[in-house]
């Protein structure tokens, strides 16, 4: 093999290479909130930033991902984390004001897309729990 021949071999080698650790270091492909409908059932990971933690007075817990110039019923997509699951989940209020990813699957619920936060470890690349 000439020197030619064998220089491209080599940078053919290292156009792979590089192209390879390219996409391995890319960022996960996360959908966004208005894309939630079009995922319906499917297990996805989620960008978004959250504006608010709420409680309501049976514990259930929402993470309120609608920008606060979105009227309520305007919102199509909320995070919730049930009181059953505070134990997996924690404390909720450090994500007040902060992009997170999230990974669960996209489900309908009274005319809303959502994601059931129940393990902590979803915010952290990890599954949700089965039930």
């Amino acid at each position: 093999m000439g020197f030619v021949a064998l220089m491209r071999h080599f940078l053919a080698y290292l156009l792979l290479a590089g192209a390879a650790s390219a996409s391995a270091s890319s960022p996960k492909n996360c959908i966004t909130p208005e894309d939630a409908a079009q995922n319906m059932g499917k297990k996805v990971c989620l960008r978004a930033h959250v504006y608010d933690v709420q409680e309501t007075d049976t514990g259930m817990r929402y993470l309120d991902v609608c920008s606060p110039h979105l009227k309520d019923e305007e919102c199509k997509f909320s995070i919730i984390s049930f009181q059953s699951d505070e134990k997996q989940v924690g404390n909720l209020e450090p994500l007040r004001n902060a992009d997170i990813e999230i990974r669960g699957t996209v489900r309908e619920y009274h005319g809303r897309t959502e994601i059931v936060l129940n393990d902590q470890q979803q915010l952290h690349g990890g599954n949700e729990r089965f039930r």
